[in-house]
């Protein structure tokens, strides 16, 4: 009874704002928040759950690593364990997934693939994507970005932007991009 009490507290209180040094976010956003500017993997918590920190210890025998396959009986088990835990987190509908397809075929998926392969051997850097030193303000790379959110976005979240760990991600985006946008354009000009 009083473990139910402490764990029920716990949750309640890791779910709460906290003002001042908090700015209104709550442990758990704060912990989310974390993971995400420091490039920490949000994983970790559920690893712990799944691996060992917050199940029964498990006695294996000889020859047997612990590791779970597809055909282990213990996987589907550890599936509905891990969604009955994680089901509080998760309090409407499943969204249906729109529906997509690749926008090349074969042969225009090699030339993306080739390019994009080249442009980065030669760090190749498009412009009008907000990648050059001079379309950035200031003319240095974003330290923070700023997320809008709440009622008509009265809360604002700023995300660290480390240039080391996000320029690097946003220049082969803008690589891809730009090839991707030349190949469509070149498709649609040879259906005219």
């Amino acid at each position: 009874m009083i473990n139910h009490d402490c764990t029920q507290f716990q949750i309640q209180w890791n779910a709460h704002p906290i003002s001042g040094a908090g700015h209104d976010r709550s442990p758990n956003d704060m912990f989310l928040l974390g993971g995400l500017e420091n490039g920490a993997s949000i994983q970790t918590s559920l690893q712990s759950y799944v691996y060992g920190t917050h199940r029964n210890v498990m006695q294996r025998g000889d020859g047997e690593t612990g590791q779970l396959d597809d055909e282990d009986e213990d996987w589907e088990d550890m599936i509905d364990e891990v969604e009955a835990a994680n089901a509080h987190h998760f309090h409407h509908e499943s969204v249906p997934v729109p529906k997509h397809q690749n926008p090349f075929d074969d042969e225009d998926f090699a030339t993306f693939d080739a390019a994009l392969h080249e442009a980065n051997r030669v760090h190749l850097i498009p412009p009008v994507y907000g990648l050059l030193r001079e379309e950035w303000e200031g003319e240095m790379y974003p330290a923070f970005e700023i997320i809008k959110s709440g009622r008509k976005g009265s809360k604002e979240l700023r995300v660290a932007l480390p240039d080391s760990i996000w320029r690097p991600r946003a220049e082969l985006l803008g690589r891809a991009l730009a090839f991707m946008d030349r190949l469509t354009y070149m498709d649609e000009d040879s259906e005219e």
